[in-house]
């Protein structure tokens, strides 16, 4: 559990966030909550559970893509957080920078 839902339980359990008592007297109201949050975060965990997985073929333009990223460290790390939404994506995957490292692949074909 994280450390909010410790919280939400402590609040339900005593009806305080401390667990002192007298600080929060709607255990009704603290309850709703929890079980607000609750559903959310099942409802979310649902939804990644129910949705069939998507075995589509690799493109061949990734499959190059990976092949020149193959021992390139930085643009390998810069590729992987943009994929992970760490950097905004267009800083990656804009024309100029693929093309920059398209070049490096080429250059290593032709060597």
């Amino acid at each position: 559990m994280t450390d909010g839902q410790w919280w939400y339980v402590r609040k339900v359990r005593t009806g305080t966030p401390s667990g002192r008592s007298g600080d929060c007297p709607r255990t009704q109201q603290c309850h709703e909550a929890f079980e607000a949050h609750r559903a959310q975060v099942d409802h979310a965990t649902r939804r990644k559970i129910a949705d069939p997985p998507r075995f589509t073929p690799v493109s061949a333009e990734f499959l190059r893509l990976r092949m020149a990223l193959r021992g390139n460290h930085q643009d390998t790390r810069r590729f992987i957080m943009a994929r992970e939404g760490m950097i905004p994506p267009e800083e990656f995957f804009n024309p100029e920078n693929l093309q920059r490292i398209d070049s490096k692949l080429d250059a290593l074909w032709r060597s």
